[in-house]
């Protein structure tokens, strides 16, 4: 869910770099699995006409009472190259309850870090500039029952797709921890399957997405922002923004 939130940011501020247009088909088969319950994937962000904007690789790694989600970013913003990191964990349940989070963000040159553990019902969040002697006054925010992290929101399709039901919207609520105006404020996804994808409403911004037989998205269409994410190989995913 953390490239849906920053998409519309990214797309603003944009300047397209010219890349081979990609096959979803061809490049889903050549991704890796990570097990039978993690994956591996590679995606870039494509506009309709086959430029790369952001390229991401995504890791779900079961351990042994957690589920680990690593995140990494790249996107192209004023002609600079910015990155994103994150680490986050959640119980190993249906319900994905968040346990704590580390996220690194670059811009210009700055590096911003925001760090979350829970506490009792509570998301306690820090966040520090490149700069800082000390973090800001830390945020509290009240986990309502079923919420997750934003970086789990594929996770959480892949594990209740199969309930969705045409024209009867889903509702999961997620806390948003890559909110880049670090407010921090729970939102609500809406969901429900739509032929052979899946519809999703994400703030007003709407997307369609295509599952793989792994549950792990091929394709995500951005209607609003005219933009395409597809699921890369490795090797494909080296040449994005590459010489």
């Amino acid at each position: 869910m953390i490239r849906l939130r920053n998409l519309s940011i990214v797309l603003l501020s944009i300047a397209p770099i010219a890349a081979a247009a990609l096959s979803p088909s061809s490049a889903v088969s050549a991704s890796g699995s990570s097990g039978s319950s993690g994956y591996d994937a590679w995606y870039v962000l494509q506009s309709l006409d086959g430029t790369a904007m952001m390229k991401w690789h995504e890791v779900l790694e079961p351990q042994k009472d957690q589920l680990r989600f690593a995140l990494h970013i790249w996107k192209l913003e004023e002609g600079n190259i910015n990155e994103e990191t994150e680490g986050a964990f959640s119980n190993k349940t249906p319900d994905l309850e968040p346990k704590f989070f580390n996220l690194a963000r670059t811009f210009q040159g700055k590096s911003l870090q925001v760090d979350g553990s829970v506490q009792g019902r509570q998301m306690v969040i820090k966040v520090r500039n490149e700069g800082e002697s000390s973090t800001r006054p830390a945020r509290r925010m009240i986990l309502g029952k079923g919420m997750i992290l934003n970086a789990f929101f594929p996770v959480w399709l892949r594990t209740h797709h199969a309930a969705l039901k045409e024209k009867t919207w889903t509702r999961v609520t997620t806390l948003p921890e890559d909110d880049p105006d670090l407010v921090f404020s729970p939102a609500v996804a809406q969901v429900r399957k739509s032929g052979n994808g899946i519809e999703v409403d994400y703030r007003g911004l709407k997307s369609s997405w295509i599952l793989g037989p792994d549950g792990v998205a091929k394709t995500i269409d951005l209607h609003s922002l005219k933009a395409r994410a597809i699921r890369i190989t490795p090797a494909e995913a080296a040449k994005v923004f590459g010489p």
